[in-house]
């Protein structure tokens, strides 16, 4: 009864009023859930409340930007490679990086195939560089 009471009280002070933003926030509210679920499973995150920015992160990238939950094991993934352990600010950059270049997919950030064989050395225009050293300014 204690939380029912609190709830509302809560809700009165931020305006939730009617049964509209009442419905609103409980939507709200199931997305959010929602979208740390896929993110700790993603993890493999044991079962717990989210921080404030865990909850907050986790619904821009599941509701907002759209990744999967196998872009979220990805940069999971990429972190604990790169890091040797998990680390949030690191895995946000990281799917933040990919959202900006429109990734959707694993197969999206697996490095492109050169198309053409690079050589371990420079091309030089030898004859321009003996002009430009038996040149006098």
């Amino acid at each position: 009864m204690r939380f029912i009471q609190s709830t509302a009280v809560d809700w009165v002070n931020r305006g939730i009023d009617s049964l509209t933003l009442a419905d609103e926030e409980l939507r709200n509210m199931a997305l959010k859930e929602e979208a740390w679920s896929v993110v700790r499973k993603a993890f493999g995150f044991e079962r717990r409340k989210p921080s404030p920015k865990e909850e907050k992160l986790s619904f821009m990238w599941v509701n907002e930007w759209k990744m999967s939950d196998k872009m979220l094991t990805a940069a999971y993934n990429a972190c604990v490679d790169e890091k040797s352990k998990f680390y949030m600010p690191y895995v946000a950059k990281i799917i933040e990086s990919w959202h900006e270049k429109g990734y959707k997919t694993p197969e999206d950030i697996k490095p492109k195939e050169k198309t053409e064989k690079q050589s371990d050395f420079a091309a030089y225009d030898i004859d321009l560089f003996e002009k430009m050293l038996n040149s006098k300014d």
